[in-house]
């Protein structure tokens, strides 16, 4: 990064000030999403008649999300599980991108141009060196073209060599907020529930009710998952397509 801001650190009501309203906001993604500065701005949510979120793949809600509409919007590129309440409203949508356009949407020029980017940075050491940590992502090449950038220091975010190598002057703002890094979590392989567990070994309902589905790529070898591939194959001959094309359609 070659950006030089007129950084400073502050409290997190000079940084949620600083956002003009009507913004459309970037937010970084998976562990590097900023959840506790934006805990900071749904805090402050009076303060604005209107917000856009943008993300990828998040592993937490982040609080925005339980005032859409009251200011706030928010669009996501890999909406997960911890948005799938919001899937149908209209505050929320879902834009239909691949990871790496990440730069031309968002970059001025594009199509939804950011006007501020959020993330979280490892802490600086003596000289101001830091790291987008865990959480390097589209927005490493927005941080150099965006009119605002905030940074949440978290002592938690490791520092992580290579492209996410920053320095304190390429943020506006420096916040330091410590709370652990989100991470995600493996899928349960058993079943607690003994009943529930009984009635899907007698009862296979498809391959992840095979025994021995697990956490490994074997789970493609079960009954099930032959028995799909067997079905998928024989659309895929009648309609006179490859099994790769009828995967996409």
């Amino acid at each position: 990064m070659k950006s030089r801001r007129g950084n400073r650190s502050s409290n997190s009501d000079d940084a949620v000030r600083a956002i003009p309203d009507g913004s459309r906001i970037y937010v970084a993604q998976g562990s590097g999403c900023p959840y506790g500065f934006l805990e900071k701005i749904a805090e402050k949510r009076d303060s604005f008649q209107h917000l856009e979120f943008i993300s990828a793949f998040l592993l937490r809600r982040p609080a925005p999300v339980d005032y859409l509409g009251n200011p706030f919007k928010w669009l996501s590129l890999q909406p997960t599980y911890a948005l799938r309440d919001v899937l149908d409203h209209e505050d929320f949508g879902i834009i239909p991108g691949r990871y790496s356009d990440l730069d031309g949407l968002f970059a001025p020029g594009g199509p939804l141009p950011a006007d501020v980017v959020l993330c979280q940075i490892s802490p600086p050491d003596a000289s101001g060196r830091c790291s987008l940590g865990t959480g390097v992502g589209g927005h490493v090449s927005l941080l150099r073209e965006v009119p605002l950038a905030i940074a949440q220091i978290n002592n938690e975010m490791p520092f992580v060599y290579g492209d996410g190598e920053c320095h304190v002057t390429d943020f506006d703002f420096l916040v330091e907020i410590d709370e652990p890094l989100a991470e995600l979590q493996p899928a349960a392989v058993d079943d607690r529930d003994m009943a529930s567990a009984k009635r899907s070994f007698e009862s296979p309902r498809g391959r992840m009710d095979q025994v021995g589905w697990g956490r490994t790529l074997y789970r493609y070898r079960s009954g099930p998952a032959d028995e799909a591939t067997r079905a998928y194959a024989q659309l895929a001959k009648k309609y006179g397509m490859s099994l790769t094309e009828l995967s996409l359609r």
